[in-house]
């Protein structure tokens, strides 16, 4: 039996671990759906291995990713206890499908290997750490693990034999009751009492008798319906016959012309093919050859004349530009003038490059030395005004003076001189109240107008200079675009000097050129005239060839013709000999094949409506004859028994009617059979107690017009099948008539054809795709229903307790939540509840708790046990 179900990291769930072995009823108590989803999954998950038969919500591919969110981090054990402990492993496989495995052992004992220090495993290492003692299942293997048939049998579940559909089928509505209505429980009904699969079929297999009478009604019922088409048939036939041994006739007519005719065809095809070939080889080819050489060697020599031509007039034009030149003696003398620009234009540019100055120095330098000039001119203009010329008569006196005193002393106005200076010789200079010994000073040459002047030269000289910089290096660009012309100018110059010093070797080639051109026309008018002559042999050899081509293609045309001829009637003449004919053929082939296609229409269209109406006669009298005269034989001969037909459609009637009313009386018994079985079910209804209702029932409302003409099939019988007395006839009448109409509409029926069913409470009928009581009551009456249906299936045993579901216990009181608990113990079921609240009479029940982080947990140790 299932002990344990553990979720471990499922959906919302991150560990949980609900013990069944240690009591009778549980209850899930939480303000949330996560008992009902998880419960109702995870008991699809054990119990209906097949996806067709999970009722969730949504597909199998996005249950599984809810429940399963991780492919090595989600599992579902079950532990189950047969004789020992095992477990099943489940998890969603790469798939969308789900995996399981049996792990010979128990939870308690493979804990610690699925789980280490509070961390959940990944699979790889849990397969590791239960190497050897886990075994993955395919669905057959898994299904031979969840289904048994003994006590001896190490399965989840012991059912009696054959009923392993049947407990999927109704233990998918103890899951989810919101299924159930009239219709399930019929099904369920059915299923549990394998009845479901029982047929009575009045069609074609039921014996070869039937088959027999139907197809010598069917037999007589055509040969009357064709009686007039068939005569039509005949005549059809032989007018057919008739046109086609004429057509025949010429169909050997045509081929005898047409053999005679494609011989000769082809003969002159050969031999007109043989001559063009020698015309071809023998003349043509050379001659094309020699014409081809000719050409070659034309376009060769023009090709060579037309080079001498361009070449001639390429030097004349040379010759006469040359002359045109001036004297070589001005070009030598022009040549020197632009060399000596060119020389001084590139000193200029490159003493700007050398010197390293830029525009705004040049200009700095210019400013200075103009002040530099301004003052020395107004020095020598004031030269006579100067003190230091006026100071001493003596010339010594004066470079000691220059030595002594300060420019601006020397340079005062000769106005200051108060008293000369005769002389210095004592060496003595007095100086206010002092007096300086001069004598160890030397004296110092003082500026004289004559060193004045040559200063102002010299920056005359140097402003000069700069000004040439100055404007060199403004006219960059323009000198150095001048002197690019005077260069360009400079090379053709050069170049024309060259040339008339090249200009006798020039007329030397023209002399040359002009007789190369001479004789290349000569050659041309030689190769023209060979030209003319061969393509006169040439076009001879064409006309020759055109007319053997001319006689070479009026055969092909006339034989396309008579072999389109032949291919529009190759079908017809494949088997015609034509060496049969013997008379004379007075028609040609054009006529032939003109008189053979109108014929040919004629006995088309005469082929046609004979075939169509042979297929109408074999389609209506079932035959497949290839033969037409066969047919009309076989035919004939029908026509001539339909009396002995008849006679035995009466001897097969008799002989089917016992083969056919013991089986329906048989079927008719196991409806009998099942009334028995829900009277069971009904007695064991009264052993329970549903809130105040004083009678429940399930009642089989019979399909008595189908039951009633099933019975009438049952009674037939040998002695009263051909009783025509005026009390049975009537009776055998509806027993013909309904057995010929079964028969003739193939009716099958399956024992749920003859009854629905209604559930009667209280001697109410009531439909349970609606809610029958109260909410509380309506959910215990479906569910006892099926556990009643369920028990019989399963083999009752303490060790083969089946787990249910049971939603939303809160709507149910507590009395009848405890005879809901009553009709699971005494039959080894064992209820799973869901509900917000606790419910008293349950024996055991878990608290939901959910984490901080949204994750539900469910916990052993918030496990409250009731009662043992």
């Amino acid at each position: 039996m299932l002990t344990k179900i553990i979720l471990l990291n499922c959906a919302k769930y991150e560990r949980g671990v609900i013990s069944i072995d240690d009591v009778a009823s549980i209850q899930i108590v939480g303000r949330n759906n996560l008992g009902k989803t998880t419960l109702i999954s995870v008991l699809n998950f054990l119990y209906l291995p097949s996806q067709k038969d999970w009722n969730f919500d949504h597909n199998a591919k996005e249950t599984l990713n809810f429940y399963f969110k991780k492919l090595d981090k989600n599992y579902i054990l079950f532990e189950i206890y047969k004789d020992g402990y095992f477990c099943v492993l489940m998890k969603r496989g790469v798939n969308n499908d789900l995996e399981y495995y049996k792990i010979n052992s128990s939870y308690d004992e493979i804990e610690e290997k699925i789980i280490e220090n509070s961390k959940l495993l990944k699979f790889d290492d849990i397969q590791a750490n239960l190497l050897g003692n886990i075994a993955k299942l395919d669905t057959k293997k898994y299904k031979a693990l969840l289904y048994g048939h003994s006590k001896r049998d190490k399965t989840i579940l012991w059912l009696k034999e054959n009923k392993q559909n049947v407990f999927s089928k109704i233990y998918r509505y103890l899951l989810d009751i919101t299924q159930i209505d009239n219709s399930a429980v019929k099904e369920s009904l059915l299923v549990a009492d394998s009845k479901e699969k029982i047929v009575r079929e009045f069609t074609n297999v039921d014996n070869d008798n039937i088959v027999n009478m139907q197809r010598q009604q069917r037999n007589i019922e055509r040969l009357r319906n064709v009686k007039e088409p068939f005569h039509e048939f005949k005549i059809l036939f032989s007018e057919f016959q008739a046109k086609s041994e004429i057509i025949e006739e010429a169909y050997a007519h045509f081929k005898y012309l047409y053999m005679n005719e494609e011989r000769e065809l082809s003969a002159t095809i050969e031999n007109t093919k043989s001559k063009i070939e020698a015309i071809e080889q023998k003349e043509m080819r050379p001659l094309e050859t020699e014409e081809n050489r000719l050409r070659e060697e034309k376009g060769k020599v023009a090709f060579a004349k037309q080079n001498s031509v361009v070449s001639l007039t390429q030097l004349q034009k040379e010759k006469a530009t040359i002359e045109a030149y001036d004297d070589i003696n001005l070009l030598l003398a022009t040549q020197s003038n632009f060399t000596s620009q060119i020389d001084t234009m590139k000193y200029n540019l490159e003493s700007i490059k050398r010197e390293s100055y830029t525009l705004e120095n040049i200009k700095r330098l210019l400013q200075q030395k103009a002040s530099e000039k301004t003052k020395l001119i107004q020095q020598i203009d004031n030269y006579e005004n100067l003190l230091i010329h006026h100071i001493s008569k003596d010339e010594n006196v004066k470079k000691m003076l220059a030595s002594v005193l300060s420019k601006d002393v020397l340079h005062l106005d000769k106005k200051e001189i108060l008293k000369s200076i005769s002389n210095v010789e004592d060496g003595v200079l007095d100086i206010f109240d002092g007096k300086i010994d001069l004598s160890h000073i030397a004296s110092e040459d003082f500026v004289t107008v004559e060193s004045m002047q040559k200063e102002l030269t010299k920056i005359d000289e140097e402003i000069s200079r700069y000004t040439e910089i100055k404007r060199n290096i403004e006219n960059a660009r323009e000198i150095e675009l001048e002197m690019n012309r005077i260069q360009k100018e400079l090379a053709g110059v050069h170049k024309q000097i060259e040339a008339i010093q090249s200009l006798p070797l020039l007329v030397e080639k023209l002399d040359k050129l002009e007789k190369e051109r001479e004789e290349y026309a000569k050659l041309q008018e030689e190769i023209q005239k060979s030209l003319q002559v061969n393509s006169e042999k040439l076009r001879e050899a064409k006309k020759l060839m055109q007319e053997e081509h001319t006689k070479e293609e009026y055969a092909k045309e006339r034989l396309s013709v008579i072999r389109t001829y032949f291919m529009n009637f190759n079908e017809e003449l494949i088997d015609i000999d034509e060496s049969r004919v013997r008379d004379e053929v007075t028609k040609n082939i054009d006529e032939l094949a003109k008189e053979i296609k109108s014929l040919k229409k004629d006995l088309l269209q005469l082929k046609e409506r004979k075939n169509e109406l042979f297929n109408t006669l074999k389609h209506s009298l079932q035959k497949e004859h290839a033969l037409e005269d066969a047919f009309i034989k076989e035919v004939e001969e029908e026509f001539d028994t339909i009396k002995d037909k008849e006679k035995t459609i009466s001897e097969l009637v008799q002989n089917i009617t016992n083969e056919i009313s013991a089986p329906t009386k048989t079927f008719l018994r196991e409806l009998e059979d099942f009334e028995k079985y829900i009277v069971s079910v009904n007695s064991a209804f009264k052993k329970y107690k549903v809130s105040n209702i004083e009678s429940i029932e399930i009642r089989l409302i019979k399909n008595r017009e189908i039951i009633a003409d099933l019975q009438q099939i049952a009674d037939i019988n040998k002695e009263n099948l051909f009783d025509f007395s005026s009390e049975n006839e009537t009776s055998y009448e509806q027993q013909i008539t309904i057995l010929k109409e079964y028969i003739h509409q193939s009716k099958s029926f399956r024992l749920s054809d003859l009854f629905d069913i209604a559930f009667v409470i209280n001697g109410k009928e009531a439909n349970l795709s609606k809610q029958v009581e109260s909410t509380g009551t309506d959910k215990i009456l479906k569910i006892m229903l099926f556990i009643l249906i369920i028990k019989n299936i399963i083999i009752q045993d303490e060790d083969n307790r089946l787990v249910v579901y049971v939603d939303e216990l809160s709507a149910v009181d507590d009395a009848n939540s405890a005879e809901l608990i009553r009709i699971c113990q005494e039959n080894n079921l064992i209820p799973i509840f869901a509900s917000p609240d606790k419910k008293m009479t349950v024996q055991k029940y878990y608290d939901l708790q959910e984490l901080r982080n949204g994750q539900i947990v469910v916990d052993e140790k918030r496990a409250t046990l009731w009662q043992k």
